[in-house]
């Protein structure tokens, strides 16, 4: 992998824009495998400041945190799903295997020097 990754720098294919593919690949994938856990803190983060508002009566910070914690729960739900790490691997997939087509039209691939 790391001496394919070489010879398409030296091809010079943009490695910038595979890199790019591949950092939001795992983000989503590390995201993915986080969001049981993920969700299970924001739930026990939502009972303790629905407990404090109701004991302290500060309704309007208590309020805020409790929207900030609906709207975190929203995205682990809604938008971490495993349909959105795969449209992300399929991107970075494509992007690698057309660097790669490249590098080796270029007649890189497979040559030692």
């Amino acid at each position: 992998m790391y001496a394919a990754i070489a010879l398409m720098r030296e091809g010079g294919v943009d490695i910038e824009r595979l890199n790019s593919e591949n950092v939001s690949y795992g983000f989503r994938r590390n995201t993915r495998a986080l969001k049981a856990i993920a969700l299970v803190i924001l739930a026990v983060a939502g009972l303790a400041n629905l407990y404090l508002m109701a004991a302290k009566g500060a309704l309007l910070i208590g309020g805020s945190i409790a929207v900030l914690d609906l709207l975190a729960m929203g995205f682990w739900i809604i938008v971490v799903r495993d349909r959105w790490v795969t449209e992300q691997a399929e991107i970075y997939a494509t992007r690698f295997f057309i660097s790669a087509d490249v590098t080796a039209t270029q007649g890189r691939v497979g040559s030692r020097r």
